[in-house]
């Protein structure tokens, strides 16, 4: 078959992640779409960051379009397990949509605005990033269909049992 009748290749991807609410009290929606465009930060040591390119206002600045959808997995001791899918493919782009569209940094993150002095007891003073791709699926060219899990790295699966979700899921 000539090239438009191929079917096209996709990828989808499936995150995980912990977060924690900046204030006290809030919650984050049960799920949602996150569409916040995102722009590149430099800094004098080379390392980069992404930072949200909408001003005040709420209007577009100069950025490269970014979206994310969410899933509220389970919400407990002042942390929100999350199930995050990119539709977009930035850089940082799901450590930046927590904490500009969520106010939710991702536990560990100290990159994105993660800070210990609010974190549920039983985690370590210094936390490694809770960010997992768990589930990645793509269609190859030939129109076959490929699905990988990859088991939770042993920091994530501690915190998840410690809230009471089964990392079977």
């Amino acid at each position: 078959p000539g090239n438009s009748e191929r079917p096209k290749t996709f990828v989808e991807r499936t995150y995980w992640a912990v977060c924690e609410k900046r204030k006290e009290g809030e919650e984050i929606p049960r799920a949602g779409l996150i569409d916040i465009p995102l722009r590149m930060l430099g800094s004098e040591t080379g390392k980069q960051k992404m930072a949200s390119a909408l001003d005040q206002a709420g209007q577009h600045e100069d950025g490269l379009h970014a979206v994310s959808s969410y899933r509220m997995l389970k919400q407990e001791d002042g942390l929100s397990i999350l199930k995050l899918w990119p539709h977009t493919g930035r850089k940082h782009q799901l450590r930046a949509h927590c904490t500009f569209g969520l106010d939710a940094p991702i536990v560990g993150d100290r990159k994105y605005g993660w800070s210990s002095s609010r974190t549920a007891r039983f985690l370590p003073k210094h936390p490694k990033l809770h960010l997992h791709c768990r589930k990645i699926k793509l269609r190859c060219p030939d129109g076959k269909e490929v699905e990988v899990t990859c088991p939770f790295p042993v920091h994530m699966q501690k915190t998840l049992s410690t809230l009471g979700l089964k990392t079977s899921t």
